[in-house]
């Protein structure tokens, strides 16, 4: 069997032939998009303020975090802090907390470990 094909060579192939090639690459494209979602991470993150607000759940990591940052920041625009408020307020890479006034606002971001799928087995 020759493994081999100098460059410009033409091929014929038959249509069922065509359907063969066709169908393995689009087995092969499956099973690849399938291998790459099982390892796909999945954050979520929640923020506290006077109850628990929706979750925002994305693949993408820094999507949630920069939302997070947004948010605390808006939440201490023009606020003046105690000393002590100062201290109790912090941004960090998967969670942050405002406090104000003695009220606590506080953002999580948790990645979320999927089961083990078939495609992880081994």
């Amino acid at each position: 069997m020759k493994t081999h094909i100098e460059s410009k060579t033409t091929i014929h192939l038959s249509d069922q032939e065509m359907e063969k090639i066709y169908r393995i690459r689009q087995c092969l494209y499956w099973e690849m998009d399938f291998i790459s979602r099982c390892r796909e991470r999945k954050y979520v993150l929640c923020s506290y303020g006077d109850g628990l607000n929706d979750p925002e759940v994305s693949t993408d990591y820094q999507e949630l975090y920069e939302k997070m940052e947004k948010s605390y920041r808006m939440t201490l625009n023009h606020i003046f802090h105690t000393e002590e408020e100062q201290e109790n307020t912090y941004l960090s890479g998967y969670s942050a907390r405002a406090v104000i006034h003695g009220d606590w606002m506080e953002w999580s971001i948790t990645e979320l470990e999927l089961p083990n799928l078939p495609c992880q087995a081994k």
